[in-house]
């Protein structure tokens, strides 16, 4: 992970990308694109082609099918890659503090902040924000997509 970081600095430098919005948004994307693909990949190879198959032959467009069908028995495997992403991306430190600054600044590099030189840790601070931001956003998100996490987790177990 060290060897890209210098570049990246010095890339998102030149393109006036360091501390915005924008350029955490790329960054995270590009980070966690492959592993989102990679992962729903396994979810779509459980779902059988015929399924999809019939629904054409029933009258739907291969659009339709994917959108009405295999997108639907996905959600499952598309919730639970949604889960891993926001944990990912929520808690990640390093690229969050090398490309921001002042204007941009997420919840780990808050917490970080609040390490002072003249007066020490500010532990009750640290503290509560750790508890409110790091764990709150994360539990409420798992909940909201709790009816579709356990299928989601459990639907690539088994081989056929």
């Amino acid at each position: 992970m060290r060897g890209f970081v210098i570049p990246l600095v010095v890339m998102f430098a030149a393109l006036r990308l360091l501390d915005t919005r924008l350029g955490l948004i790329i960054v995270y994307t590009g980070f966690t694109l492959p592993f989102s693909v990679w992962m729903i990949k396994s979810f779509l190879d459980d779902i059988p082609h015929e399924l999809e198959e019939a629904a054409v032959v029933d009258g739907m467009t291969n659009f339709e099918a994917l959108l009405k069908v295999t997108l639907l028995l996905a959600k499952g495997g598309i919730s639970a890659t949604a889960l891993f992403i926001f944990i990912l991306n929520w808690s990640e430190f390093l690229i969050a503090f090398l490309l921001t600054s002042t204007r941009v600044t997420t919840i780990p590099i808050l917490i970080s902040r609040y390490f002072s030189t003249t007066q020490g840790h500010l532990y009750g601070p640290q503290a509560a924000l750790g508890t409110i931001g790091d764990d709150s956003p994360v539990i409420i998100f798992g909940f909201i997509i709790q009816k579709h996490l356990v299928r989601g987790l459990t639907f690539g177990a088994v081989k056929k």
